[in-house]
């Protein structure tokens, strides 16, 4: 297949109004579906339409490639799916998950969008579900009949399968590898357990590593990610998988602590042992005993403590502050860090090729943005059970944070989603997620130089930033004209851009 350097490509089935219809009989040609939405939108590099292979399937997509090359001036081709029945579901969904997945290895930095008007209704669905489940990356765009097209429903319109008006659509979890007397559901559980949301590929290669290293005793294993990705949830998930899971995790963040309590606080102490000590206390290590010790940003360690946990592994025993003789202990170590460990002149190398044994590489949340509308609803759902409350995040806030950077990842999005929900007296939460919320406040300038990623988008990025201008001059100002004096601009450019985004 040959694809050009592609930044925007439109995908959409051949439909009966394609490429035009009569809307009286014997009346007048109107565009169909396809061409309504390229005259409608400028901005698409290539289109690629997608039929069953019927002869006269074939020739319909010669024709309309030919009439989009003439009036548009773009790159199309047109594609056959081996779908004898345009009604049957399962040849549908196998049909679009083939073509799609040779589309994406055949070009880089491509932002797909999908018109979800053409085509049987069983085509338009099998789109809608394959985008709500992960599986799709697009935009969907739906095009309306002109009877009924008015002032506030436009011909053109965008539709968010993560609003809260549409059912939760999860994908299927990735068959993980088989866990030792435990089912698929209980492994899908220990998931939702650990506090664990998504379904993002680079999300699911690691629950995948990190439910390998079950099948191995008393392997350590070494989480990696930046601060916020949820590292102690993963740890957390291993625990859960493992064969130790009826026995406890004990989680300690290493730099929560300082230099002369963590060997006390790590291996414990006899009575007597150093001022204070009046009783004999067990450590971690003996508190999870049997189960899993999770140590967060083992980097932070003191050198000296890293020489005593160098030991434990490789001895399995510990001795307690003032003990004499070692004693065994059976604990599964889990650490976590956001630093290049190899590389960090104060970390002991051979501790480290101790606990990374098995490596598991969390992705920050701003590569796995297709999950960031299912995090928002999963907090704001936590935040209405404990408060009894019904706030709403509106399709346009969902819209938006995909495309925050979210530099402090989860932990950000929870804290900015639950900012926004304590700061909004009704129910709906709108843009003040990203204007109000919990966010840097350096005058906010992500937001308008956010920084880029796959799919990324300079012309829609330039119009939210227009969009958001308008928007603040609009509520500083009494008027049009003390609004139009804020940014530059004309009082009649501030009147037509309160019509175009519906600014009250």
């Amino acid at each position: 297949m040959n694809i050009s350097k592609i930044q925007k490509v439109l995908l959409s089935f051949i439909g009966m109004q394609d490429p035009g219809y009569s809307k009286e009989k014997n009346g007048p040609m109107v565009d169909g579906p396809i061409l309504s939405l390229l005259s409608a939108r400028n901005e698409f590099t290539d289109v690629i339409l997608l039929h069953t292979p019927e002869e006269e399937m074939q020739d319909k997509g010669e024709k309309i490639v030919s009439m989009i090359k003439k009036r548009f001036n773009i790159q199309a081709q047109h594609l056959s799916l081996p779908i004898d029945d345009p009604t049957h579901y399962e040849s549908i969904l196998n049909a679009l998950r083939q073509a799609y997945s040779d589309l994406e290895k055949k070009m880089d930095d491509v932002d797909f969008s999908i018109v979800v008007s053409s085509g049987t209704s069983q085509m338009q669905t099998c789109w809608l579900l394959l985008v709500a489940s992960g599986e799709i990356r697009a935009d969907l765009i739906q095009i309306r009949e002109g009877k009924h097209v008015t002032k506030d429903r436009s011909l053109v319109t965008e539709i968010n399968p993560w609003s809260q008006e549409f059912p939760d659509i999860q994908k299927k979890q990735l068959k993980l590898v088989d866990i030792p007397e435990l089912t698929d559901q209980e492994v899908e559980a220990a998931i939702r357990e650990s506090g664990i949301v998504g379904t993002h590929p680079k999300l699911m290669d690691a629950l995948q590593i990190g439910a390998r290293s079950t099948l191995y005793h008393a392997v350590p294993v070494l989480i990696l990610g930046e601060r916020g990705t949820g590292k102690e949830l993963v740890a957390d998930y291993i625990h859960k998988i493992s064969k130790r899971r009826d026995k406890k995790m004990i989680p300690f963040h290493c730099g929560a602590i300082v230099e002369t309590l963590a060997e006390s606080t790590l291996f414990g102490y006899k009575r007597g042992s150093f001022t204070g000590a009046n009783d004999d206390r067990d450590g971690l290590f003996d508190a999870a005993d049997g189960g899993t010790l999770f140590l967060d940003e083992i980097g932070e360690m003191p050198i000296n403590i890293q020489a005593k946990l160098l030991r434990v592994l490789q001895n399995s025993e510990i001795t307690p502050i003032g003990e004499t003789m070692p004693h065994r202990v059976n604990v599964r170590l889990i650490t976590a860090t956001n630093q290049n460990l190899k590389d960090e002149e104060k970390f002991r190398q051979d501790l480290y090729d101790r606990i990374s044994k098995i490596i598991v590489n969390l992705p920050p949340l701003r590569v796995r943005r297709s999950d960031i509308p299912a995090l928002a609803i999963h907090f704001l759902e936590e935040f209405n059970n404990i408060n009894h409350t019904k706030k709403k995040l509106s399709p346009k806030t969902l819209s938006e944070i995909i495309h925050y950077p979210w530099k402090g990842n989860i932990r950000e999005l929870q804290n900015a989603v639950e900012s926004a929900a304590i700061s909004t007296a009704g129910d709906d939460i709108d843009s003040a997620i990203l204007m109000q919320a919990d966010i840097s406040n350096e005058n906010n300038m992500d937001i308008i130089t956010p920084e880029p990623y796959d799919g990324f988008s300079m012309d829609d990025c330039i119009e939210e930033v227009r969009r958001q201008l308008y928007e603040k001059a609009i509520q500083l100002s009494k008027n049009d004209t003390q609004a139009a004096a804020l940014i530059g601009k004309t009082s009649t450019a501030v009147a037509d851009a309160k019509k175009k985004y519906n600014i009250k």
